[in-house]
């Protein structure tokens, strides 16, 4: 899982807007009231706060400068859940989103006119879990489970079908192969090199402080 920028390719067209390339687009004045940003309640709005942190000279330490950034954007709407920026990339209403990479690629592959791309300051690095609740009663069935997740053949489809990339290296020969498949997932290691992963350790010493930052120069500005 990867985030990035997802956009309204047919309304860029139609505005004589260049499609995006940077994190920076998200302030163009020209997609004031047409961007929608996730708030720090999902993995997107957490890197969208060390991305807007990293553009003002920061890091994952300085979630302050991350806020500051991104009370400066002219905000359609803030999101929690990807169901909410799926309705309005599709509707027209938002026109570009900081957004998870396999939710904007099922789009795509449902014939909405979107594009997605890793911007050139890089996407981020994201990871999706499975884990074992202590003390379940369950542990030989949940590790039955994890040990299928991570078989390659389910970890084939679920890349067809979701798409989430695979994390079992068997399959990157697999998915080299297929250039259409390959596109939306880190398929390469050149394709790390386009990617940041975040210190998230240090971030999440900072969460607390950008929920407040966040609250207060964000949402009730």
């Amino acid at each position: 899982m990867t985030i990035g920028i997802a956009y309204n390719k047919k309304i860029f067209q139609e505005n004589n807007l260049p499609e995006p390339t940077s994190w920076n687009d998200l302030w163009d004045p020209r997609l004031a009231g047409h961007v929608v940003i996730p708030d720090p309640s999902s993995i997107s709005g957490r890197s969208l706060i060390i991305v807007a942190s990293r553009l003002a000279g920061g890091s994952e330490a300085t979630v302050e400068k991350g806020i500051e950034k991104i009370a400066q954007i002219k905000v359609n709407s803030y999101y929690s859940a990807s169901a909410q920026v799926e309705a309005l990339l599709t509707s027209g209403d938002a026109w570009a989103a900081p957004m998870v990479s396999g939710r904007a690629w099922g789009m795509i592959d449902r014939g909405i006119p979107l594009g997605f791309i890793w911007p050139k300051e890089k996407g981020i690095v994201g990871t999706t879990t499975v884990d074992i609740v202590v003390g379940t009663k369950y542990a030989k069935e949940a590790n039955a489970y994890i040990d299928f997740t991570l078989d390659p053949l389910p970890q084939l489809g679920q890349a067809y079908e979701i798409p989430y990339g695979p994390t079992n290296k068997v399959l990157a020969p697999v998915i080299q192969a297929y250039p259409e498949m390959a596109r939306k997932f880190v398929a390469s290691p050149a394709d790390l090199d386009k990617l940041y992963a975040p210190n998230w350790a240090v971030y999440y010493e900072n969460h607390q402080k950008a929920i407040d930052l966040w609250n207060r120069q964000v949402v009730k500005r």
